[in-house]
């Protein structure tokens, strides 16, 4: 039998299986990602946005396709009117036009505007418009002119314009009578009725001012 010297203790043993047990099992190495894999996606997002922007590209050519003449749909555009085909005259040009329209009954439309006037622009246009489409709809034309009111004062002056554009409608309503006058943009039906002498817009006498 061993001797103890007073105030040892015995040795404890040592337990290792709890402190085995007790310690959380090694978690799994986690897998290496494969080499390349984020770059394959990539390519792929690419190939998406390419194939979506192609498929729009083809989807605006057909949009195209059914305007333009000769397209799939066989329709046409119209181009744009070109304001500057509407004839500038002076005073003395514009009173031979009007003895010429006066005498042979043929509707005179003259238009005081300006080169700085942006609705004076509009306004040409849709003039050349109306007047296109009456022709191909009804057989009917009327002469378009325009008059440049900062040249012309005078005769400006004379028939009372102050603001622009000032549109005057001869003829249409027999020999002698005044002018129609408008100002502003016009619709469509109101120059074809302005035209056609039905309006009962107060006019006038465009030939008296010019003889002034």
């Amino acid at each position: 039998m061993q001797q103890r010297l007073p105030g040892a203790t015995a040795a404890l043993p040592q337990r290792t299986d709890r402190v085995h047990a007790l310690a959380p099992p090694p978690r799994p190495r986690a897998a290496a990602p494969r080499a390349g894999g984020a770059a394959r996606r990539a390519p792929r997002s690419r190939v998406v946005a390419a194939g979506e922007a192609l498929q729009t590209r083809h989807a605006v050519a057909s949009w195209w396709q059914r305007l333009v003449p000769g397209g799939r749909d066989g329709a046409t555009v119209a181009p744009e009117p070109d304001e500057h085909a509407i004839r500038q005259v002076t005073e003395s040009e514009l009173e031979a036009l009007l003895q010429s329209a006066e005498s042979s009954g043929r509707p005179l439309v003259v238009v005081f505007s300006a080169t700085f006037c942006g609705p004076c622009k509009l306004l040409a246009k849709q003039l050349l418009m109306t007047r296109a489409d009456m022709r191909a709809a009804r057989g009917r034309e009327f002469d378009l002119v325009k008059v440049e009111a900062p040249e012309e004062d005078g005769l400006s002056s004379r028939l009372g314009v102050h603001s622009l554009p000032c549109t005057f409608f001869v003829g249409g309503r027999g020999a002698g009578a005044p002018a129609l006058r408008m100002e502003g943009l016009l619709a469509p039906s109101v120059i074809e009725d302005a035209v056609a002498g039905k309006s009962a817009v107060l006019g006038s006498n465009l030939r008296r001012a010019i003889a002034l």
